[in-house]
């Protein structure tokens, strides 16, 4: 009898070994391309918080990052997390926002041609997709495929479509449409959450764009851009490559967005002053004084692009760039942000004009 129910009792541990065994393999299938076997996690069951459940995420990066929220008109998670993480920078999209030293707004209504654009020229390390039916209806799918060009992780939550979760029908099969596409692009379920407006579901997916098709706002699109991202939980950095120096240039990326997508995308925060006064603190400067070698980094303005060889030489801020620079800033029609570029690339164009 002993004898027995030792033989048993070490066939259920064989048993569960090997469904622990399927489990496991079932999900490093799934999600071991969206994290490493050191950064895996199953997704949990929250009765909590909405930012509870992004913040798991954002727990895996030991460095400053940007973060793009679509979250409507009330960014609730872009405004905990700016709270927390003060390094980082929390670009909100059409939200309302009081004064913070690390969010930027953009007041702009943004089209597809915009969301296209921004697409190109700017990458973050996480875009958070709240409400995807109601902010895109049917257009959905078109603006989900921009918005993964523009991020490294994309995190989308959705309403749960199970039967006791009650929404619209129509809806509901639209969500189905969601969750289908994000598994299509090898997204995973991250976590379910149940609040007293229902339970949703969070997923992640991972973008496979490590490329800027464009410089900036108004440069032309590279088909085989020279310009890639290298970016993991640790460490970014941008690599180009300039024919005048034919080797690839390492620059350090910094949080934020390009003052001229700012700009163009009608950003209300931070108001022109706070970058004002952030360009008189910027002492250092290099030969390359574009409009496009300045990102809004929170409440203020940086300069970038130091790392270029081709940038070394004097200092050429004049006092006539300074002032086309403040004007852009000033300016609050993103009508006329192409035409006060402009007078920056003549400068360029006929140095004689500027130097």
């Amino acid at each position: 009898m002993l004898r027995k129910f030792v033989y048993l009792f070490i066939n259920e541990i064989k048993l569960r070994q090997a469904l622990l065994f399927i489990v496991l393999a079932a999900f490093h299938s799934f999600g071991g391309a969206l994290f490493s076997e050191d950064q895996c996690s199953i997704f949990r069951e929250y009765n909590s918080s909405d930012y509870q459940v992004i913040n798991e995420f954002l727990l895996k990066y030991s460095r400053p990052i940007t973060l793009c929220s679509f979250e409507g008109s009330n960014p609730v998670i872009a405004k905990k997390a700016a709270d927390i993480y003060k390094e980082s920078v929390f670009v909100v999209v059409n939200g309302k926002i009081k004064d913070s030293k690390n969010v930027i707004v953009l007041g702009k209504k943004l089209d597809f041609n915009d969301m296209e654009r921004i697409s190109e020229c700017e990458n973050c390390d996480v875009v958070l997709v709240r409400n995807v039916f109601y902010q895109f209806k049917s257009k959905w799918r078109q603006n989900l495929e921009l918005i993964y060009n523009l991020g490294n992780y994309i995190i989308i939550e959705l309403p749960s479509t199970n039967d006791d979760n009650q929404i619209p029908a129509r809806e509901k099969k639209i969500v189905r449409k969601i969750e289908k596409y994000i598994f299509e692009n090898k997204g995973m379920l991250f976590s379910k959450k149940t609040n007293p407006k229902g339970k949703t579901n969070v997923f992640v997916i991972k973008s496979t764009n490590n490329v800027l098709t464009r410089k900036s706002w108004f440069s032309k699109v590279v088909a085989d851009s020279k310009h890639i991202i290298k970016s993991d939980f640790e460490s970014k950095y941008l690599l180009k490559y300039r024919k005048e120096h034919p080797v690839w240039i390492k620059s350090k990326w910094e949080p934020g967005i390009n003052l001229l997508t700012f700009k163009k995308c009608g950003g209300t925060h931070p108001k022109s002053q706070s970058l004002l006064n952030s360009l008189d603190r910027i002492k250092s400067k290099h030969n390359d004084c574009m409009p496009n070698n300045f990102i809004v980094k929170g409440n203020m303005l940086k300069m970038i692009d130091y790392e270029d060889p081709t940038h070394k030489n004097k200092n050429t801020f004049t006092s006539l760039r300074r002032y086309y620079l403040k004007q852009l800033i000033l300016d609050p029609n993103y009508l006329n942000v192409e035409k006060n570029f402009l007078k920056f690339y003549k400068l360029s164009c006929f140095p004689k004009g500027g130097f």
